[in-house]
């Protein structure tokens, strides 16, 4: 991966964050979590080694840390919207 691609990751993680915070840091169940990622993430063509290949955003089961899925206002990439 090149520094520019590995800085724009980043800074698309800051925004993510600094969203999130601002909308009053709401993140969904780990019982919400697992069945997005079961029911849709896994079945999606988009999806590889735990990773958004649209967004290069984690996406992981059973966890909040560093987890796409895990905030709760954030939507999948994918147009139209997988989960929301």
């Amino acid at each position: 991966m090149t520094w520019s691609k590995r800085i724009l990751l980043v800074l698309q993680f800051c925004k993510a964050i600094y969203k999130w915070v601002i909308s009053g840091r709401e993140t969904r169940t780990i019982r919400e979590i697992n069945l997005i990622y079961d029911t849709i993430c896994t079945r999606c063509k988009c999806f590889s080694n735990d990773t958004c290949i649209i967004c290069d955003c984690n996406i992981k089961r059973d966890t909040k840390w560093l987890n796409k899925i895990a905030l709760k206002n954030e939507v999948c990439p994918c147009d139209p919207p997988k989960w929301t």
